[in-house]
């Protein structure tokens, strides 16, 4: 929850001031995301839903991991690929992969379209790809 009061602050309380926010691009792509959710800033600002909170919290969890981001990274680059596709540009198990693309599924972060044998995973929420974007910007 601190994570999303220092986002939330970053948005609308310093909106701004962009020495606050090292990718200052950062606060537009995060209003957009939110507006997705439909969330709408006078909400945030006057009233904090629960629920709300939590499906974005766990969206940006779900962000919290090296080989998710590489994922995401992958398919904003290849419009989608299978999970063996995957596996070998990241060179891991089959069965981290998966997990990973499991969990991503789950936030209805990724999607996956089955076409004979074989399933392919795309993104679902290209807004996210934005945000990895303009984190990854940060780490310069």
């Amino acid at each position: 929850m601190a994570f999303l009061k220092v986002i939330f602050n970053s948005i609308y309380v310093n909106s701004n001031d962009q020495k606050n926010c090292c990718c200052p691009e950062i606060s537009h792509i995060l209003k957009n995301f939110l507006v997705n959710l439909n969330i709408k800033p006078a909400m945030i600002k006057t009233s904090l839903d629960p629920e709300k909170l939590e499906c974005m919290a766990n969206k940006l969890k779900a962000l919290g991991h090296p080989v998710r981001i590489a994922i995401i990274d992958l398919l904003e680059k290849n419009e989608k690929l299978t999970v063996t596709a995957i596996q070998s540009h990241l060179k891991i198990e089959q069965a981290a992969t998966s997990n990973h693309l499991r969990i991503l599924k789950d936030q209805q972060i990724v999607k996956s379209v089955r076409d004979g044998k074989n399933k392919y995973y795309s993104l679902k929420l290209l807004q996210l790809a934005d945000i990895v974007s303009c984190v990854e910007k940060c780490a310069d």
